[in-house]
């Protein structure tokens, strides 16, 4: 998805001067519509610019990333400006077997290089995806490959549970994993792997797709010593803090029990977005060296200190 720096400088300039009946869209706008059209076809994709562009390689089928991935596909937002030496770099990303898709009319640089859509929808038909959801929800996608194995990250990202059916266009194994307990299930021996399955609200589920054929028997050692597994309500080396505190904006503190964790509306401050700060006291006896510190309260990202050291980060559930 190309992100058009210059415009987006130039209108941030001309702002005040633009009255509240022009009917056109600023440009962050239109970036806005169809970075959200493919979040949730779900499409796994990311941003560019001009500096990003004339630093990539050019390599069989579009750019080539540092990490290794190629960018096949570049999609252009309408009445974005290409300075000469990003198009140039961008025709011979279209030799190279990359598509470049102008989105309701072309740019007049590369008119001959792109493929013109009418309509934002209509991006499903022309950018492909490995992965299809069905009913359509909000749920995003995120994709990494290695040697024989391509990870699926999806999130719901909205709060609401929702019963999905899944299409994955791949073969081999397809696994889901248990981020709670560190473990993987067989989802399908068979591609590509249809299934239904149900998200919580601002859930993320991982699914591993192992093309090499071998079913994968569990974690190494090593990484099974690092799990511990608590159950609450059994001493098995686990602590739930409680008597919990927030920090609120202008400083004041609140009192939490530490198993309902109101929202920010409640406390008074529903337009708020920002970090907050919560506090909470524990004793840890056991000659354990590991434990697992759950925070069931919490609803999304998280960044845990433990007597000032910073322990962890957790984006979405589960909160272990």
């Amino acid at each position: 998805m190309y992100v058009p720096c210059y415009d987006l400088y130039r209108a941030q300039l001309g702002i005040g001067n633009l009255t509240a009946n022009n009917a056109e869209k600023f440009i962050w706008e239109w970036v806005d519509e169809i970075a959200r059209e493919l979040t949730y076809m779900p499409c796994d994709f990311d941003y560019i610019w001009d500096e990003a562009i004339l630093s990539l390689k050019i390599t069989e089928g579009g750019f080539l990333t540092g990490s290794g991935y190629v960018i096949n596909t570049v999609i252009l937002p309408p009445n974005c400006t290409i300075k000469d030496e990003v198009a140039k770099k961008l025709k011979q990303f279209a030799r190279s077997g990359g598509r470049i898709i102008s989105v309701f009319r072309y740019n007049p640089l590369l008119e001959r290089d792109s493929i013109l859509c009418s309509e934002i929808d209509s991006l499903k038909a022309l950018v492909s995806s490995s992965v299809t959801i069905s009913p359509s929800s909000q749920i995003s996608l995120c994709t990494r490959v290695g040697k024989g194995k391509t990870v699926y990250m999806l999130l719901n990202e909205s709060t609401k549970d929702t019963d999905v059916e899944i299409c994955i266009d791949n073969t081999g194994i397809l696994y889901e994993a248990n981020l709670k307990e560190c473990s993987l299930k067989t989802v399908s021996t068979e591609g590509p792997f249809r299934f239904l399955t149900r998200f919580n609200g601002c859930e993320l589920k991982v699914f591993v797709a192992d093309k090499t054929g071998q079913a994968i028997k569990g974690l190494s050692a090593k990484a099974a010593e690092r799990v511990c597994h608590w159950i609450p309500g059994q001493e098995v080396n686990g602590i739930e803090p409680f008597n919990w505190s927030i920090q609120l904006p202008d400083k004041n503190e609140i009192s939490l029990d530490g198993k309902d964790f109101p929202d920010w509306a409640s406390l008074g401050w529903p337009e708020y977005s920002g970090p907050m700060k919560y506090t909470s006291y524990f004793d840890y006896n056991s000659d354990k060296p590991n434990a697992v510190l759950c925070m069931p309260g919490l609803h999304y990202h998280a960044i845990v200190y433990v007597d000032g050291k910073e322990a962890g980060r957790t984006a979405y559930k589960p909160m272990n």
